[in-house]
C-alpha cells in the first residue's frame, strides 16, 4: 500500500500553511470545547467536504507551496507512536488558557528513523505530532513500521511542535518498502518539485 492516505475529510479555514498545523485546543479556546473534540487541529471545522479529499475553505496549498515553505522534507519510518495529552506539549501560557478537558485532549507523538533527507536538516528520530487517526480530522495516521514523507512546516509559535497532518504536505508511503524499490508517483513528484525550486533564481 502506498501513496497519500485518502479518506473523508473536513474543510477548514486558515491564514497560511503554518496556521493550518496547530492544536485544536488553541483554535477553540475562545469558544469552549469544540463539538467535534480535537478535530479542528488543521483549521476551524466547517461541514464535511466531498469524500476522499481533505479540503479547506479557499483551497489547500499546492505541493509546491508546501515544499517551498517547509523547514525540512524527508523520508522516515515511524518506529514508535504513543498517545499523550495536549497539555504535555503546550507552554504554560497556552495551557493556562484551556480548561481541563481541552488540556487532556489526545495527541499522537511519534518517533522515527530517518531514511533520506530531501530538504533541510531534520532531526534523526523526531518527534512529530498528529491527531489520532479518524475520518474528518485531516490526520495523517502515524503507524509504526510505515514509511512517510514528512514535510515539516515551521512550528506554530504558541505550540512549538511539528504537526504532520495532511495540510502540512506530509503523506504515507506504506509498509514493506525497500531501498532498492521504485519511488511512488507521489515521492517522484516531491523530488521533481524540490529540484525545480532549487534551480529557481532567488528573489531580490
Amino acid at each position: 500500500m502506498s501513496g497519500r492516505l485518502s479518506m473523508p475529510m473536513s474543510s477548514g479555514s486558515a491564514e497560511s500553511v503554518q496556521a493550518r498545523v496547530r492544536p485544536a485546543a488553541l483554535l477553540s479556546k475562545a469558544g469552549g470545547r469544540a463539538a467535534a473534540g480535537f478535530a479542528a487541529v488543521l483549521g476551524l471545522m466547517l461541514p464535511f467536504a466531498q469524500a476522499g479529499a481533505c479540503s479547506m475553505k479557499g483551497g489547500a496549498p499546492s505541493l509546491r507551496q508546501q515544499l517551498e515553505s517547509a523547514e525540512s522534507v524527508f523520508v522516515a519510518r515511524v518506529t514508535v507512536a504513543r498517545e499523550i495529552a495536549t497539555e504535555e506539549v503546550l507552554s504554560p501560557e497556552a495551557r493556562a488558557e484551556l480548561d481541563e478537558a481541552q488540556r487532556n485532549e489526545p495527541l499522537i507523538e511519534a518517533s522515527y528513523r530517518l531514511i533520506e533527507t530531501l530538504k533541510g536538516k531534520p532531526a534523526a528520530n523526531g518527534p512529530v505530532y498528529d491527531l489520532p487517526f479518524a475520518a474528518g480530522n485531516c490526520s495523517l495516521g502515524l503507524l509504526p513500521g510505515w514509511d512517510y514523507v514528512f514535510v515539516l512546516q515551521p512550528p506554530d509559535p504558541e505550540f512549538g511542535r511539528h504537526f504532520v497532518g495532511l495540510f502540512s504536505g506530509s503523506f504515507g508511503l506504506g509498509a514493506y518498502r525497500t531501498s532498492s524499490g521504485p519511488d511512488s508517483s507521489e515521492l517522484s513528484e516531491v523530488r521533481a518539485t524540490l529540484r525545480s525550486l532549487s534551480t529557481e533564481p532567488e528573489t531580490p
